[in-house]
């Protein structure tokens, strides 16, 4: 029974010590499979587990939701890193793909930037009039300059009474 647990237990080392060295960890000398003089079972060498590459999804493809990252939110520097653009372009382009408008909370979860982000990026867009934004109630419509609706700030002043 002792030899047993013995033999489990340099088995078990081996098997972290060789899990260790697959993923790039520190090796721990003492739990070393050279050093073991028991030749009982040996692990098997462990297959790396297949990863996916981290590829950006194209910019604008809106896929940032579906990329299997749940609510996770971003910075702007890590959507520059995803999508390759930068976020306003990328704002720009998904706007482009969406007919020209969006709700600004579409906006937020396409991009994964946090509500306040957004808000901000999109004050600033406005402000280099890449964009435009409407309220309509209590939401915020995106829009391109070129799908922007007409607003006219008060009655017509053609028709006089």
């Amino acid at each position: 029974m002792i030899s047993t647990l013995t033999s489990l237990t340099r088995y078990v080392g081996r098997l972290f010590t060789h899990l260790r060295e697959s993923l790039g960890g520190d090796h721990d000398d003492s739990t070393d499979a050279s050093s073991a003089s028991d030749s009982g079972p040996t692990a098997p060498p462990a297959e790396p587990e297949p990863t996916t590459p981290a590829t950006p999804p194209t910019p604008g493809e809106g896929t940032l939701l579906a990329d299997g990252r749940g609510d996770e939110t971003l910075s702007r520097s890590e959507l520059a890193g995803v999508t390759g653009l930068r976020p306003d372009r990328y704002v720009q382009q998904l706007l482009a793909e969406h007919g020209g408008r969006l709700r600004q909370r579409e906006v937020s979860e396409l991009t994964r930037l946090s509500a306040s982000t957004t808000s901000r990026l999109l004050s600033e867009m406005e402000d280099d009039d890449q964009v435009t934004r409407v309220s309509v109630g209590r939401e915020k419509i995106v829009c391109l300059p070129s799908a922007a609706p007409e607003i006219s700030a008060g009655p017509p002043t053609d028709q006089v009474a």
